[in-house]
């Protein structure tokens, strides 16, 4: 007779390894994690925080987060295009997901960071010993499911789901080391992290994305796995995903994107166009509607300088991460000069353009001299008047008049995507007419419906929903495979 286990958790994530947990936790005892690559953790090894409403631990230091709140805002911020339920369900049980947490035996500090403490979206105050928070809660769970005997199985990639005749999750199909086998199972969660890493896909959820567009995959590339075979078995998806982006990223320096994150800069599209406003932290999805994303981080000498006498926020020093701890002291004591450095020493790569006048980094651009020359008129006049054509503010408006000019091209950098297979608020994959495939949950950022076009309203809720939807998935699958 063969052995049937019950249940495999595709993907080795936060959302992963927190639902093979929770089914522990409802005492599913034969429980196996396929993990695609050589260690588990996936991108929630990265994240500082992560977004919680009315736990205990926020309760215990006074920080109120109203649940009703936090919903509101994501529902306007959508328009309402969001599935309500699911949202609605996902930040009702964060709180209660913070608490499991802490039951699991993971300890949370208060970080000493200035100003931290006003982060009250998310569980930004707190961490999990001395590195990200992310690090630290996928540490204890990876070691929990080892103590309890969750086998985690690396480098072993999902191909396929199979379904019996009666329309159930029956069977995953793994390749590993070359070989071909089927891990027959009562049920299954998706959690392969989304579709960043693969072109098709961003094509056909993100658009607009065309091949050779100008953007850095700044954590791991998930290639959609989990989307495509939820396809293959009939699962619905919403008709769009969402892209979680940051700031604008440089990847051949570790120090220079605090510099050109700067609110004084400007940016500038391929035509020689200035198309945001760039002290917005919005600002950065419109890099997405530019021709094949290009953007150019433009400055002069003055704004330079301004610049480098602002403090450096310490959440970009813990960014920087071990190459900081690498830098001499001279220049722990004032990380500007690595940015200086590497401004100068990174010409090399050909993105960095550094001129006496505007005609010669247009030049270098590609772009009319003209049309530059109007843009940066433009927005010189705006700054002498007080009054951006994009409505930047007032405190932010810098001329651009002191050579050396400087002129950057940056990359937008796409974190990870959202969506879209379509789940019930019990984390059951949907079919095409709304009912719940048997025994197939999805949980992470494969799940479609939280998020539209683009992340956003509340900071935090990528990492915190991925937990919690983990959680909720793993529990769903423990309740289906005892009653069948």
């Amino acid at each position: 007779m063969e052995h049937i286990t019950d249940l495999v958790v595709i993907g080795g994530g936060g959302a992963g390894i927190t639902a093979a947990l929770a089914a522990s936790d409802r005492g599913i005892k034969d429980i196996v994690v396929l993990e695609k690559r050589n260690a588990p953790g996936g991108n929630s090894l990265f994240p500082e925080g992560f977004f919680a409403a009315d736990s205990q631990l926020q309760k215990r230091f006074g920080i109120k987060v109203s649940a009703d709140e936090c919903f509101r805002q994501m529902m306007d911020f959508s328009h309402w295009r969001l599935n309500a339920r699911l949202v609605r369900t996902l930040i009702n049980e964060s709180g209660r997901t913070v608490d499991w947490l802490e039951s699991l035996g993971v300890r949370f500090e208060l970080r000493d960071t200035p100003g931290s403490i006003n982060q009250l979206r998310i569980v930004f105050p707190f961490r999990v010993g001395k590195g990200k928070t992310g690090l630290g809660i996928m540490q204890n769970l990876i070691r929990l499911c080892e103590d309890r005997g969750i086998r985690i199985i690396c480098n072993a990639r999902a191909k396929s789901l199979i379904v019996d005749s009666h329309g159930c999750l029956s069977g995953v199909v793994v390749e590993s080391a070359g070989q071909k086998y089927t891990v027959h199972t009562r049920s299954a969660v998706i959690a392969t992290g989304g579709f960043a890493g693969n072109k098709t896909l961003l094509k056909k959820y993100l658009p607009p994305f065309e091949d050779g567009d100008d953007v850095y995959i700044g954590a791991i590339p998930h290639e959609g796995d989990g989307v495509i075979m939820a396809e293959e078995v009939g699962a619905a998806m919403e008709s769009v995903g969402a892209m979680e982006l940051t700031i604008n990223r440089f990847p051949w320096s570790s120090f220079l994107f605090i510099l050109f994150k700067a609110p004084y800069m400007i940016w500038i599209n391929k035509y020689g166009e200035r198309f945001a406003d760039e002290s917005s932290f919005g600002a950065v999805n419109n890099i997405w509607k530019q021709p094949g994303k290009v953007s150019y981080t433009l400055f002069d000498e003055y704004i330079k300088q301004l610049t480098y006498q602002q403090e450096i926020n310490p959440m970009d020093i813990s960014y920087i991460g071990n190459k900081f701890n690498e830098l001499d002291e001279e220049f722990k004591l004032n990380p500007w000069l690595a940015v200086e450095r590497d401004l100068r020493e990174k010409t090399s790569t050909g993105r960095i353009k550094i001129a006496d006048n505007w005609a010669e980094i247009a030049d270098w651009m590609g772009v009319s001299p003209v049309e530059l020359q109007s843009t940066i008129d433009e927005y010189n006049l705006g700054c002498e008047r007080k009054a951006d054509f994009f409505s930047k503010e007032s405190r932010f408006l810098v001329p651009l008049r002191q050579p050396p000019y400087y002129a950057i091209r940056t990359v937008v950098n796409l974190l990870v995507t959202h969506g879209v297979i379509k789940a019930s608020s019990h984390m059951e994959v949907l079919d095409g007419g709304g009912r719940p495939i048997p025994g197939l949950y999805v949980a992470g950022d494969d799940i479609g419906g939280t998020d539209e076009n683009v992340y956003g309203a509340i900071g935090g809720h990528s990492f915190g929903f991925a937990i919690t939807s983990g959680r909720l998935a793993g529990e769903s699958a423990a309740e289906y495979v005892k009653q069948i």
